[in-house]
């Protein structure tokens, strides 16, 4: 999960989703599962917002 905010603070959703597909392809929604926990206590505004916008182009992505 870590790794997914890292990329996405150097690039956008579709660089998470790569590292995703790399690193953690069998465990995506298990990760997305848990970046939506993470954001809700971090307590962190900053970092809420990123994981707010990170599982929203996720989401995003998965409809299409």
């Amino acid at each position: 999960m870590q790794g997914s905010l890292v990329k996405f603070a150097r690039g956008d959703t579709p660089v998470v989703r790569a590292y995703l597909e790399t690193h953690a392809k069998d465990y995506v929604e298990r990760v997305t599962d848990l970046l939506e926990v993470w954001a809700l206590e971090c307590g962190n505004r900053e970092l809420k917002k990123a994981a707010d916008s990170l599982l929203f182009g996720l989401r995003l992505q998965n409809r299409s």
